[in-house]
């Protein structure tokens, strides 16, 4: 069966003691030293596995030292975007995070060139699992490219690692790029995923927004063809608001999870 994972955050922390007996393993965003005995820990970053400044990023953020702990079985980053520079504190109208266009964008070529070089780099220091998280489309001209499918595929298969899939990442891919979703599905390399992210998206202002609730119904109708297609070792709810809503979120799709066996 599919297990659970939470992420290591501050409500996680005030509700562990609700958490931890649902969850095998967590994802920390954030490295630190807190010890959860019987439970696998994964490291999750939001730097860009094609970035020409990822090795010293992954330095300063203290990410190198995190990997050369042996505390960790995976790392994931994220995939894009495609500019040697780019704008990362971007904002929409509505307030939501944007990547905006920075400088000199990358070619294919590039991209390869300098994601074989920062994947060498950590396999050189981390003997476990390296992913890269597909991000959602917005019209900013950031995302260009690193968000259709063969883009994806390419990536994956060159640098020979894995996809970790944010749902909620793909479903505001295919609305905002006009793709059907089992052609999006059938054009990324679900054979590599072991984890899957979901959480729910809102209509801010007409604009689809990723706004990390509790996943509707239709979000989990999404994850079930999903799961049919694919058997993932991790399931991540990305919920971050309210207390009682993610201890009852987990426990949901615990119960979820058990029904589908």
């Amino acid at each position: 069966m599919v297990k659970l994972c939470v992420p290591e955050t501050d409500i996680f922390r005030r509700n562990k003691h609700d958490l931890l007996p649902l969850v095998s393993g967590l994802s920390f965003k954030q490295p630190n030293n807190e010890e959860y005995p019987g439970k696998e820990l994964m490291l999750e970053c939001s730097l860009n596995i094609g970035s020409p400044n990822f090795l010293s990023e992954l330095a300063n953020l203290g990410l190198l030292e995190a990997l050369k702990s042996n505390r960790f079985t995976s790392f994931a980053c994220d995939i894009g975007p495609a500019w040697e520079t780019f704008i990362e504190n971007g904002k929409s109208p509505n307030g939501y995070p944007r990547y905006l266009p920075g400088t000199n964008p990358l070619s294919d070529e590039k991209y390869i060139e300098f994601g074989k070089d920062n994947i060498a780099f950590i396999r050189n220091n981390f003997d476990g699992l390296i992913k890269v998280e597909n991000l959602n489309y917005f019209d900013t001209g950031a995302y260009e490219r690193v968000c259709e499918p063969e883009f994806i595929s390419m990536i994956i298969n060159e640098l020979d690692i894995e996809l970790l899939l944010d749902i909620g990442h793909l479903i505001i891919c295919v609305k905002n790029m006009n793709i059907p979703l089992e052609s999006y599905l059938d054009d990324i390399p679900l054979n590599t995923i072991s984890e899957v992210q979901i959480s729910g998206s809102n209509i801010v202002n007409g604009v689809l927004e990723d706004t990390h609730e509790i996943p509707s119904e239709t979000d989990m109708e999404i994850l079930d063809h999903i799961l049919s297609r694919i058997k993932p070792k991790y399931l991540t709810l990305e919920y971050y608001k309210n207390d009682q809503a993610l201890i009852k979120g987990y426990r949901d799709l615990e119960k979820w999870l058990q029904n589908r066996e």
